[in-house]
């Protein structure tokens, strides 16, 4: 058979023609889905260096959260990653803590402020899970966040859900025994969470924090993502 007589044929049989539209439509997906990971993954690739030695820990992959109910200082209870919304830096922490944990939270606080200044077109929340519910009443705790920053965002539930939470993004507490006046610590690892718009854990920054070296790090991890 000629090559004519070959593309007559295929040109009068319409199943045909059909099939042979869908199949190069398949490829092109494929071959545009291949192109997307192999950017996400070598923006990821490239920067992962840089942002270890500004002590940001970044995953190959994002990871997926499995849903944890907590609530918030009003009392509305919904699954972690529904609270709030877009960038989110997770912070843990308890009230009672004598040195740490606010020193955290006032260091938040001045990222915060310095971000919303530079960085109005993904705004960054911040939220503070507690390790203590029972002496971190929602009333005391709004009080205490928004004396340190009038836009953090508290977070709390029974001590179970807390520590469902916490071994998703690799936080560790020990809970202490109360001394003769029932006074308690609780021992706890230091590092805070990224979240991204779509709910999944990219990555965690390490203590001790650097405000310089966290700005940078969050600009370059949003920056990667609103390129891809």
């Amino acid at each position: 058979m000629s090559q004519q007589s070959y593309a007559e044929g295929i040109k009068n049989n319409k199943p045909l023609q059909i099939i042979i539209g869908l199949l190069a439509l398949l490829v092109l997906a494929s071959i545009g889905a291949r192109i997307y990971l192999a950017q996400k993954e070598g923006v990821q690739t490239v920067d992962k260096e840089l942002l270890a030695e500004l002590d940001f820990f970044l995953f190959q992959t994002p990871r997926q959260l499995s849903p944890v109910t907590l609530s918030n200082m009003q009392g509305d209870e919904k699954s972690f990653t529904d609270h709030l919304s877009g960038w989110r830096l997770i912070n843990f922490g308890y009230m009672f803590c004598p040195d740490i944990c606010p020193i955290n939270l006032a260091f938040l606080s001045d990222v915060k402020s310095t971000w919303d200044k530079q960085s109005s077109q993904a705004p960054m929340n911040v939220l503070h899970i507690t390790f203590d519910p029972e002496r971190d009443t929602p009333k005391l705790l709004h009080q205490y966040l928004t004396y340190m920053h009038p836009a953090f965002y508290g977070l709390t539930s029974d001590v179970e859900n807390i520590k469902a939470i916490t071994q998703q993004l690799n936080v560790v507490f020990i809970v202490e025994q109360p001394d003769e006046s029932g006074h308690y610590f609780i021992t706890h690892s230091d590092s805070m969470a990224l979240i991204n718009p779509q709910g999944e854990y990219v990555g965690l920054f390490k203590g001790p924090y650097n405000k310089g070296n966290m700005l940078q790090a969050l600009k370059i991890v949003v920056d990667a993502e609103i390129t891809i």
